[in-house]
């Protein structure tokens, strides 16, 4: 979250491990423009941005402003800034899956896998488990989710709260 001028009010730890990697002044001067977008301040829309890296792997920034009806006071936050990093390799959280979705513990742990892209004999070789277990997982999975194809409950996990890092 950020005030009027680009300051950092709030960062969660996913933010605070992605942008020290980033060059600072770019990083800010991107910032800046992304929340002085054109517009009466309490009518701006969202603005994005991406930012080229050398790996190919782009990190996207998408900044929401916070439409205040009142006039904003130094300080307060102007903009939520959300960022993209294929880069950065987050978990989602195991136990969350379980309660929204009615996850074992087992279940979670491939589904969180498969949300990070593995294939189901990398699953299996992470969690040293055979592909016979792991796909009777998957079929689980697809039961509890009401999907039929792994990109489809790929999807619908990833749509879930499951991958917000709040921390």
């Amino acid at each position: 979250m950020l005030d009027e001028n680009g300051k950092t009010l709030i960062a969660n730890r996913a933010a605070r491990r992605i942008v020290p990697n980033l060059q600072a002044r770019q990083f800010h001067r991107i910032l800046r423009e992304l929340i002085a977008a054109p517009g009466k301040p309490n009518k701006r829309g969202p603005t994005t941005h991406i930012v080229e890296r050398d790996s190919g792997k782009p990190l996207s920034i998408l900044a929401v402003p916070v439409n205040l009806p009142e006039p904003v006071f130094a300080g307060d936050p102007a903009s939520v800034v959300f960022l993209g990093d294929p880069e950065f390799d987050s978990p989602p959280d195991a136990d969350l899956l379980s309660k929204l979705f009615g996850f074992t513990p087992a279940e979670a742990n491939v589904a969180s896998l498969m949300m990070r892209g593995n294939t189901v004999e990398e699953i299996a070789e992470k969690l040293r488990i055979s592909p016979h277990t792991a796909r009777n997982h998957l079929k689980r999975l697809f039961s509890k989710t009401n999907t039929k194809r792994q990109s489809e409950l790929v999807h619908m996990l990833m749509s879930s709260p499951a991958c917000l890092d709040f921390t």
